[in-house]
C-alpha cells in the first residue's frame, strides 16, 4: 500500500513553504490525508518541534493539500550526534503517545543544526511504540556502518 500512496501524492516546492498534494481517487487516500492533518495538528497542540509546522489544509473533491514550512536540508556529519538526536526526538514523540509508524530515511531531514521527522500520514496516536524502535535500530546500523552519512 505504500507504494500506492507515494504515487497519489506529491510534494510541490516554493521559497518559504511545500505543499503536499494528496490526489483523492478514493475514501481510502482520504482517509490517509486527513489523518496526516490530525496528527500534524496534534503535533503542534503539544508543541513538538521535531517536524516542518503545518501552515494551512486547502481541500477540494479532487485534491487535499497540506502546506508545511520548508525546511532547508543539508548533511549531519557528526554519526553519535545524529542517533542521540534521533533517540531524543523518538521519545519525545513517544511522550505525546504519537506511534510514527514509518520512520525510515526518507522521513528523517536535517538542516544541518537539527534533526526533523516528516509524512506523519500512516502515524497514530497509541502507546505502541515497538514498530518505530525497530527501524531507529535499523537506521542506527546503517549509521554505524557508513551506509548513510
Amino acid at each position: 500500500m505504500r507504494n500506492k500512496i507515494l504515487n497519489i501524492n506529491k510534494l510541490i516546492s516554493y521559497k518559504t513553504f511545500i505543499v503536499k498534494r494528496y490526489i483523492i481517487l478514493n475514501e481510502n487516500i482520504r482517509k490517509i490525508a486527513i489523518n496526516e492533518i490530525r496528527i500534524n495538528e496534534y503535533l503542534i497542540e503539544n508543541q513538538f518541534n521535531y517536524s516542518p509546522k503545518m501552515i494551512k489544509v486547502l481541500i477540494s473533491r479532487k485534491y487535499i493539500d497540506i502546506y508545511f514550512e520548508k525546511i532547508n536540508t543539508t548533511k549531519l556529519n557528526r554519526k553519535p550526534l545524529i542517533k542521540k538526536r534521533l533517540s531524543h526526538i523518538l521519545k519525545k514523540l513517544h511522550s505525546i503517545n504519537v506511534c510514527h509508524n514509518d520512520l525510515n530515511l526518507s522521513n528523517i531531514l536535517s538542516d544541518g543544526k537539527n534533526i526533523y521527522l516528516i509524512d506523519f500520514a500512516l502515524a497514530s496516536i497509541s502507546s505502541e511504540y515497538d514498530y518505530d524502535y525497530i527501524k531507529l535500530k535499523k537506521i542506527e546500523s546503517w549509521i554505524d556502518n557508513g551506509t548513510i552519512f
